[in-house]
């Protein structure tokens, strides 16, 4: 009520017990609160509000305007501790044990609220924000610069859950615009050692992220630094670049061109990846090539892979028969296998229909391929050149087989 004008002072031993009557849970520290709150016209004035939680303080110094859109907020405000992780509770979630800094000034902007020199200190990490805020109508309008800087990643791993983060010195720096339904991103930086990344677009809002449609570049000299970042442990130390486009509607997440370059291998995607159930109306091309699928591993969880020349091309669809496959081709040291038709995905695969060859000098050199990559336990094959060739269709009376030939050194056969 207007004309409310009261000071308080309260202090004791222990916060946690008193925040566990909100619901709250904060640290099992002595505190001492001290201030004045006056009653404005439009708002609530805090006057000289000083707040202690061990050695922890707070102070807060200025007017609050009256929600939702705090219109005439003018506040001063500053934090500072030994420790975040003394805020877990609260956080819910496994803050670092780090010193930490906080301050800055809201100003009043019209209807917004601008953000005056606000920035923070985590240890050594920085981080400095600057703009407007918006904080009616889910924020739309809201413009913010950030900037946020430090000497390694490893202060990320108790948040993330991560291990083994870059020890390497990092900034991310650009502008975010909030819009109805989503976030426009305007030339987001970022840098971890000698890798770095631009991002621009929008991105939707989750847990879909339709209207999403986000341009990606990255390149540097240690593919294991974004890795490491995306959880994959273990990629090699090769150089790597990566541009292309993503979109997401309604019907699914739209692929547009994109390029990857990881050591010496070569990878292109293009499509759409759709969202329907059973992934009905993905419509992808695919083409992959290198001096070693090893390097590959990482990412498809083998860590066991050889180190063998690899490619694969050709274009998949996916309809409510199945997975339509046109000229598949896939080579993997001296063997080479092609694959053309459809893989139905109703029961008993009724409703395949395909065309495939695969040869190579050695069957002992795939069936060692597929026990190295834990793909299948095979008895010892002979060392010998094989082929394989024909077609199959599955229909209500079965498997039918369209002259499927076999050879094996000198021998052959033939199955009708």
């Amino acid at each position: 009520m207007l004309g409310t004008d009261f000071r308080f002072d309260a202090e004791g031993p222990d916060l946690s017990s008193i925040a566990l009557l909100g619901g709250l849970d904060l640290p099992a520290d002595s505190f001492t609160v001290t201030g004045r709150l006056v009653r404005l016209e439009n708002g609530v004035g805090l006057e000289n509000i000083d707040a202690t939680v061990g050695r922890a303080d707070i102070r807060v110094d200025g007017s609050l305007g009256d929600p939702p859109a705090y219109a005439g907020t003018d506040l001063r405000f500053e934090a500072k501790g030994p420790a975040l992780s003394a805020f877990s509770g609260l956080a819910g979630i496994n803050l670092p044990k780090l010193a930490f800094e906080a301050g800055g000034r809201l100003v009043p902007d019209g209807d917004s609220i601008r953000l005056d020199s606000v920035s923070a200190r985590l240890g050594p990490n920085t981080a400095r924000i600057d703009g407007t805020v918006v904080a009616v109508a889910g924020f739309d309008g809201t413009r913010l610069q950030l900037d946020l800087a430090g000497p390694d990643l490893s202060w990320l791993e108790s948040l993330t859950g991560f291990q083994d983060l870059p020890k390497k010195p990092y900034r991310v720096a650009g502008g975010v615009t909030v819009e109805s339904g989503g976030l426009r991103l305007g030339g987001v930086e970022g840098r971890v050692g000698d890798v770095k990344a631009r991002l621009d677009g929008r991105i939707g809002l989750p847990p879909d992220l339709v209207g999403t449609d986000v341009k990606l570049a990255a390149e540097g000299p240690d593919a294991s630094i974004p890795a490491s970042l995306a959880g994959i442990p273990g990629m090699p130390a090769v150089s790597f670049r990566i541009e292309g486009g993503l979109r997401r509607s309604e019907a699914g997440f739209a692929i547009d061109g994109l390029h990857a370059e990881i050591g010496a291998a070569r990878a292109s995607v293009s499509g759409v990846v759709a969202s329907s159930p059973g992934l009905v109306g993905t419509d992808l091309t695919i083409d992959v090539n290198g001096p070693d699928i090893s390097t590959f591993g990482p990412i498809a969880g083998q860590r066991n892979l050889p180190s063998l020349p690899f490619s694969a091309r050709g274009s998949l669809n996916v309809d409510a028969v199945g997975y339509r496959l046109q000229e598949v081709t896939a080579a993997l040291g001296e063997a080479r296998a092609e694959l053309t038709g459809t893989i139905s995905g109703t029961e008993g695969l009724r409703g395949t229909d395909a065309d495939f060859s695969v040869e190579g000098p050695s069957l002992a050199a795939v069936g060692r391929f597929l026990s190295t990559a834990g793909l299948a336990e095979l008895p010892a094959l002979p060392d010998e050149p094989f082929s394989l060739a024909g077609g199959t269709a599955v229909d209500e009376a079965g498997f039918q087989l369209r002259t499927i030939r076999f050879a094996l050194a000198e021998a052959t056969a033939t199955f009708e």
